[in-house]
């Protein structure tokens, strides 16, 4: 299990993406991976992500890269990972078994 420790941002206009860069270069980066596979499959496409926080916001920068972005998602709750492209995020506290799953796909499924 990958764990990223998250770090305190300076302020920054999440309307400029180079400022939003600038806030989170310092933070350690996860590359993203399909876990559950003993290889990638051969179109998946890299990413990493950084993790921060700021007054009482927890904020997540991902870049991801993909030639072809799409997904054929058109309600909440649907299993987007079976759609098309999907950002998943499983957030856990370190003392705890359970954890949280927030899922986001290009048409904001």
């Amino acid at each position: 299990m990958v764990q990223l420790r998250a770090r305190a941002l300076t302020a920054f206009d999440s309307r400029d993406l180079t400022n939003v860069r600038r806030a989170f270069e310092g933070a350690s980066a996860c590359a993203l991976r399909q876990a559950w596979r003993p290889e990638p499959e051969k179109r998946f496409a890299p990413g990493n992500v950084r993790v921060g926080w700021r007054d009482d916001e927890f904020l997540v920068f991902a870049e991801l890269w993909d030639a072809d972005i799409f997904s054929r998602a058109t309600a909440l709750n649907q299993r987007l990972w079976e759609l098309g492209d999907a950002f998943e995020i499983f957030l856990k506290a370190v003392q705890r078994e359970d954890y949280v799953e927030f899922q986001v796909s290009p048409n904001g499924g």
